[in-house]
């Protein structure tokens, strides 16, 4: 061992809540008792030798010693650096000799002397480790099983949900916010508001987030909607329970439908606009296929809606309408002629055994993918019961409720994001047609209803635009 050594450190943790504050000083103090100039730290924080997570980094230190970067690498305890079993430590050994360096261990020294029992030392200490690491996944394993037989909770939990209870017997407890919000937030779903409208609202209760972000993003929202923990059921990635409470936070049956409201409303036009088109499910009356707002590209001030066409070829029927023009038209139609009175829906809970239905399904699911078929039988049983028992249950329902202003004033008092949202639940449909004295003309038809043609003149005077409607003989 010569004074002129370059000596690496090698500092390695395996788990991601541990420092390597206990390796460094006994490190550094080996490294100065011996003279050595100190040369690079491989770090490894979080990192497991038993399934070789450190390989990318002895790979960087061996290319380090063959080109004399180091001469030595100084490490704690062997474990530190290899606990994969015999073999891998004896290759590591030939690869660091072949390298023209050496490995000193600091509260190991006996594994540095080189004798003939050099390789027994090795061997026993390297199946020591393996065989560390073997009783430690046991351990971890059997306490993972217990605290799944208890119930208990592993792991990280949607927003709103506080942990409590013993080490082994954990449990997910809804907070009193969670119960007050989360509802409210399924109810929204279910009657229609976007997820962008939900985060405002949330933004406007001062509702916290779980990171403490400024603001509620549509995908935050989207997962707590998508999330069956509300529901009383935790699941795994592999959509197996891991932890429930009772009572659920909504019943399985609003889950069940707020889900399928979210999945089943339209999702067109492309995804990238910049400035998204108010008109987002636009129909050509011509054909029938989509309009898409488009730029044509030698005149950047010419934006205009335009007939896409289906099928593979994509060509549409030339079906076009200059953009500003067309989102004033059908602004204008449903803020006048939409008379009726403006609604909302609040769900009246009925008798219903849709939750248990859900919930009994989820462990016909679970008990088929876990192979317990023999669960199966009595899980079908209760279900054609419950079943049964549902054809005769008082039927929850929506109740209507007038707010006052007719579905034209309400679509007017909304921002441009908000109307945006409405229109898409309309079935719009316009064609081109000859210009009346000079002003933009369309056929109009608005959920089957046919407007016959519209024209739009600017009035300068007035600043306003004005609408001619004139149904056809």
């Amino acid at each position: 061992m010569s004074g002129n050594d370059i000596a690496g450190r090698w500092l390695r943790v395996s788990g991601s809540d541990q420092d390597e504050i206990n390796q460094e000083p006994q490190i550094d103090r080996w490294i100065a008792d011996h003279g050595y100039e100190v040369g690079p730290t491989y770090r490894l924080h979080g990192k497991s030798a038993s399934k070789g997570a450190q390989q990318a980094k002895l790979d960087e230190m061996l290319e380090d010693m063959r080109s004399g970067v180091i001469t030595v690498l100084v490490v704690w305890y062997s474990a530190r650096i290899e606990r994969r079993g015999a073999y891998d430590h004896f290759n590591l050994a030939h690869m660091v000799r072949d390298a023209g360096g050496r490995i000193e261990y600091v509260m190991e020294p006996w594994l540095n002397e080189v004798n003939a029992m050099s390789d027994a030392f090795l061997a026993m200490q390297a199946a020591a480790n393996k065989q560390y690491t073997d009783t430690l996944s046991k351990n971890v394993t059997i306490a993972q099983d217990r605290i799944k037989a208890n119930g208990g909770i592993l792991g990280a939990v949607p927003w709103g949900f506080d942990i409590v209870g013993e080490k082994y017997n954990k449990k997910i407890v809804p907070t009193e916010l969670c119960r007050q919000v989360v509802p409210q937030i399924f109810a929204r779903c279910i009657t229609g508001d976007s997820l962008r409208s939900i985060a405002a609202w949330l933004d406007s209760q001062g509702v916290p987030t779980s990171r403490g972000q400024a603001h509620w993003h549509e995908s935050s929202v989207r997962f707590v909607i998508q999330s069956r923990a509300y529901a009383g059921r935790l699941l795994n990635s592999q959509g197996q329970t891991i932890a429930w409470y009772e009572p659920p936070v909504v019943p399985a049956d609003v889950f069940e439908r707020a889900n399928e409201a979210l999945t089943s409303r339209p999702h067109r036009g492309p995804s990238n606009t910049k400035n998204k088109p108010l008109l987002a499910k636009l129909r050509c009356a011509n054909c029938g296929s989509p309009m898409y707002k488009v730029t044509r590209s030698k005149q950047k001030n010419y934006v205009y809606y335009r007939c896409y066409g289906s099928g593979a070829q994509r060509k549409g029927c030339g079906n076009m309408i200059p953009y500003a023009y067309l989102e004033a038209i059908v602004h204008g139609v449903i803020f006048l002629t939409s008379h009726e009175p403006h609604q909302t829906r609040e769900w009246v809970e009925g008798e219903s055994y849709a939750s248990d239905i859900s919930n009994v399904k989820q462990d016909i699911r679970e008990a088929a993918e876990a192979e317990e078929f023999d669960k199966l039988p009595s899980l079908q049983a209760k279900l054609a019961d419950l079943r049964e028992k549902e054809k005769h249950a008082t039927k929850g329902h929506y109740e209507l409720h007038d707010t006052g202003l007719t579905k034209g004033q309400y679509f007017h008092s909304l921002d441009y994001e908000g109307q945006r949202e409405y229109l898409k639940t309309r079935d719009i449909r316009v064609a081109k047609v000859p210009p009346r004295d000079g002003a933009p003309t369309v056929k109009l038809a608005i959920d089957g209803r046919d407007y016959g043609t519209v024209s739009l003149v600017v009035n300068e005077a007035a600043k306003r635009y004005d609408l001619t409607l004139e149904q056809e003989a």
